[in-house]
């Protein structure tokens, strides 16, 4: 509405000072008005359309110059001024409410953007921290594997050894009563108890080597379980990477 009557009184000053100076050049007109020379140009075109003024050249600067019109002339051009004017006037208050209503649009567009901006960088990081701490996690059971299979392999060696010196023991019992069989006369219950004697330390070794043989096997099932069970706990982990990474790149 303000622009719309300045352009008006705009106009209007440009019909005056034609009048009042007989002819005047655009240049001149753009000076004394304080409006650039496109501005100027454009005012006069629509009143030479109008029959108020007249523009005439010289070589290729334009002139202004009123027109001598009748007084029903006057009325006519007034009338038609007046609703160029109002038609001027409703097409800038439309014009101004358009870019006031875009700008409106594009502010609550900046605000939007600025929006979907922060939530975006919110759940980047919560990505990215979630997959620090996978990786935490991951080095972390790493490191506890690695320890449960150095213990396991120290208690197999252990096992080991025990049934390396039990098997020494029973050799070495074994050997010492062939000796006394074939230095001493023993009679047949002696020996007959002492067969039963060395029968039972045979079976008291078989059957410790039956437990160390199951305990063993115990062992290399839980390592077994125990490296399925990490490769099952990588893939999972894998899997959830892929999926957060799938979410980030769907942002």
């Amino acid at each position: 509405m303000v622009r719309s009557k300045v352009i008006q009184t705009g106009v209007d000053a440009l019909v005056e000072l034609v009048k009042s100076e007989g002819t005047i050049s655009a240049k001149q007109a753009s000076v004394r008005l304080g409006v650039s020379l496109p501005t100027i140009n454009e005012w006069s075109s629509f009143l030479e359309e109008e029959g108020v003024i007249a523009v005439k050249y010289r070589f290729t600067v334009p002139y202004l110059s009123g027109k001598d019109v009748s007084d029903s002339e006057k009325k006519e051009i007034d009338v038609r001024l007046r609703e160029e004017r109002s038609i001027f006037r409703r097409k800038a208050e439309s014009t101004l409410n358009y870019f006031r209503v875009l700008e409106e649009e594009i502010e609550s567009l900046r605000k939007l953007l600025d929006s979907i901006g922060g939530k975006f960088q919110s759940r980047l990081k919560k990505v990215k921290d979630d997959i620090d701490k996978l990786k935490h996690l991951e080095e972390k059971k790493d490191k506890m594997d690695k320890v449960i299979e150095d213990n396991a392999q120290n208690y197999i060696q252990k096992l080991d050894l025990i049934s390396s010196r039990l098997a020494k023991k029973r050799s070495a019992v074994e050997g010492f009563y062939k000796h006394i069989a074939k230095e001493t006369d023993i009679s047949k219950k002696f020996l007959d108890m002492d067969h039963e004697e060395l029968e039972m330390i045979k079976n008291n070794e078989r059957f410790l080597n039956e437990r160390l043989a199951k305990i063993k096997s115990l062992i290399t099932a839980e390592s077994a379980k125990i490296a399925k069970t990490k490769d099952k706990a990588i893939l999972e982990e894998k899997l959830r990477l892929q999926q957060l990474e799938s979410t980030y790149l769907k942002l």
